[in-house]
């Protein structure tokens, strides 16, 4: 945060026991409660793996949607609708992003995917851990996925994530 050209550096400290989403949206929260979002038109929430190619939010802006990002790496919201929808904070759920999308879709706002796509740094067939699949199912259970699906894709991203460890 800067204020008077004064740099603000805030710390929260972590609860570790937390998905590693949800401490990433307390943190942002905790920032945004600092901030007078009125004063703003747009929020962009980007993960800290992704690189945003040049043009990127001008080319996204061309779209004139509520929400551009429908689940992923980064999100880009019209503040006034952040603000109504969600009071100014982000939900604190593990996949805030696909929330936000379905919530907006689901209350009649425009939902639209990116025109230029922001480009993920880390490179593909990373393993996760264990905690990470787990913590994945139950949120898409949670957003209406049915168990079988679950499970399918689970079964999916493990076996992709064994095969790059034994390869």
């Amino acid at each position: 945060m800067r204020r008077n050209g004064i740099v603000e550096h805030i710390y929260v400290e972590p609860n570790l026991h937390e998905p590693l989403g949800k401490r990433i949206v307390i943190a942002l929260n905790h920032a945004l409660s600092k901030a007078c979002l009125e004063d703003y038109d747009y929020l962009l929430r980007v993960d800290a793996d992704v690189m945003l190619p040049k043009r990127f939010i001008e080319e996204n802006l061309k779209v004139k949607a509520d929400c551009v990002g429908t689940a992923g790496y980064a999100v880009l919201l019209k503040m006034n609708c952040f603000i109504k929808v969600f009071n100014g904070q982000f939900p604190e759920v593990a996949v805030e992003d696909t929330y936000i999308a379905l919530k907006l879709l689901s209350l009649g706002y425009s939902v639209k995917p990116w025109v230029l796509p922001p480009i993920l740094k880390r490179k593909s067939g990373t393993c996760h851990s264990w905690r990470y699949h787990f913590i994945r199912g139950v949120e898409m259970y949670k957003l209406g996925y049915e168990p079988l699906h679950v499970v399918d894709v689970l079964y999916h991203d493990l076996r992709r994530d064994l095969r790059s460890v034994f390869s």
